[in-house]
């Protein structure tokens, strides 16, 4: 019986699920923060991480289906309810910097669209998404208190949790999982960091 199980469980689908539900968890937070309208959402940001993580998942899942892949499909759904929830509090407005990234995030989307090399999809969707959190990175820096750090510290957890039940050590399965765990890494850190400076 016991080798039955340690051949039908796989510890690679354990940790892929388990970085999947850790960031459910993190997401519980933020998304009743943005109910109660206590943090504002950068809706390029977020806008566009719907399209990427999207892109990601397909690209991965296309060239190398993994359980590493299962978070970009994740936090597409949950950017996608943090759009739904911006745009319904009526937190439309664009900046400079918005537009500017929007424009060249949509370029590097259309790029994919054009190219059927799955590693390129994959290395232009992760392009995209950096363009596409720069608002969001520059609004935590100015305005700490606009988002909360312990969503995207816990993200940023699951995301280790991703990269390690990846099927191969290779740019595919691990590049975005290592891209989630630097991107909310940073803004996780920085607004922790720059609300214990105002305090």
């Amino acid at each position: 019986m016991s080798n039955f199980y340690a051949e039908r469980v796989d510890w690679r689908a354990l940790l892929g699920i388990s970085s999947a539900v850790l960031y459910v968890i993190a997401a519980v937070p933020y998304v009743r923060a943005a109910l109660r309208r206590s943090v504002r959402p950068n809706l390029v940001t977020w806008g566009g991480s719907t399209v990427v993580n999207a892109t990601a998942f397909a690209a991965q899942m296309s060239a190398e289906p993994s359980w590493s892949a299962l978070i970009a499909g994740v936090t597409a759904c949950y950017c996608l309810l943090i759009v739904i929830l911006t745009w319904r509090n009526g937190d439309r407005s664009l900046n400079r910097l918005d537009l500017w990234c929007l424009c060249i995030g949509a370029v590097a989307i259309v790029a994919w669209q054009l190219s059927d090399v799955a590693e390129v999809a994959l290395f232009l969707s992760i392009l995209a998404d950096v363009i596409l959190c720069i608002p969001m990175i520059e609004k935590t820096r100015r305005f700490p208190r606009s988002e909360i750090p312990s969503p995207f510290l816990i993200a940023a957890g699951a995301g280790f949790l991703s990269a390690l039940s990846a099927a191969h050590i290779d740019a595919v399965s691990l590049s975005w999982p290592i891209w989630q765990i630097f991107v909310n890494g940073t803004i996780g850190l920085l607004a922790l960091r720059t609300r214990t400076i105002a305090i």
